[in-house]
C-alpha cells in the first residue's frame, strides 16, 4: 500500500454520464470506491483482467474498470 502519496484519478466523459444516473446512494458507493483508489488502485477485490492492463472493481452490482498508469501514478476510469 502506497503511503503518503496518492494516485491521480481521471474519469472519461463516458463514465462522468453514467455516475450522472445512477441513483443517490450507488453514486455515493462509486464515489467512495473511486476516492479509495486514489490511495491504493490494487485495493481488496480489485482483479487484473485477463490479457490486459484493466482492473476491474465490483461495487455493487456494478463494475468500475479501470486502468492503472504507474509512471505518472494515474489510473484512469470509464464506463
Amino acid at each position: 500500500m502506497s503511503k503518503g502519496r496518492a494516485y491521480t484519478v481521471l474519469i472519461k466523459r463516458s463514465g462522468e454520464k453514467e455516475m450522472d444516473r445512477l441513483p443517490g446512494r450507488t453514486f455515493e458507493r462509486v464515489a467512495r470506491a473511486i476516492l479509495k483508489l486514489e490511495r491504493e488502485p490494487r485495493t481488496k477485490g480489485s482483479k487484473k483482467l485477463c490479457g490486459m492492463q484493466d482492473y476491474r472493481l465490483r461495487v455493487g452490482d456494478g463494475l468500475l474498470m479501470y486502468e492503472r498508469v504507474s509512471p505518472c501514478r494515474t489510473p484512469l476510469f470509464w464506463a
